[in-house]
């Protein structure tokens, strides 16, 4: 008798117990929905919104402009800047841009985020565009100093430094020619070793 009664009894404390449990499980589980609920529907609404890319615009080191585009919408092309003796020419993805490729079109969807750079094309002093002529511009042979091009061509449009494979750092002059869009004059230890990316 007293053997069925205790066994009711742990019975009854064992029923207390899964009742507690499951009460406390149940609170556990609605304080988590409404924890988490607003985090997940945060979630869902930013990943629903489309993507946004940033498209910064330097110039001469500086922040000139930015904007933030939607994936597949235009970057819109800000005014142009402005450098003393120099007229600008485009916007580039590089900040010595050597061909056309790198040159930013405006009338392309915008896909990632993207630096782009300012590019210049100098100012000629008095009689210098003369200079810049098709047949000056063959007259430029390897192994000229930089100061023969300079009396051949003129100051160059712009310069920089750039990485050759096989040949290390070497000067960059860049040229508008006349008849021809522009040139590339390659100088190592002062003197020209190749033009216009063809090997004099």
């Amino acid at each position: 008798m007293e053997q069925n009664e205790s066994r009711k009894e742990i019975k009854k404390q064992n029923t207390k117990i899964l009742i507690i449990f499951f009460t406390v499980f149940v609170i556990l589980m609605v304080i988590s929905y409404f924890y988490y609920k607003p985090i997940i529907d945060e979630r869902k609404r930013q990943e629903s919104l489309p993507k946004t890319y940033n498209v910064c615009f330097m110039n001469d080191g500086e922040k000139y402009y930015e904007i933030n585009v939607k994936e597949g919408e235009l970057a819109e092309k800000p005014a142009d800047p402005k450098k003393e003796g120099y007229i600008f020419s485009n916007w580039a993805s590089h900040n010595h841009s050597l061909d056309g490729s790198e040159v930013f079109d405006f009338d392309e969807p915008v896909t990632s985020s993207i630096t782009l750079f300012a590019h210049y094309k100098k100012i000629p002093s008095e009689n210098q565009e003369d200079k810049r002529t098709k047949e000056n511009y063959e007259k430029v042979k390897n192994g000229m100093s930089k100061d023969d091009v300079i009396n051949i061509l003129g100051e160059p449009s712009s310069t920089s430094e750039t990485e050759m494979v096989g040949y290390g750092k070497t000067e960059l002059f860049i040229y508008n020619i006349y008849s021809l869009t522009s040139c590339e004059i390659y100088f190592q230890n002062g003197k020209v070793y190749m033009k216009n990316w063809t090997s004099l």
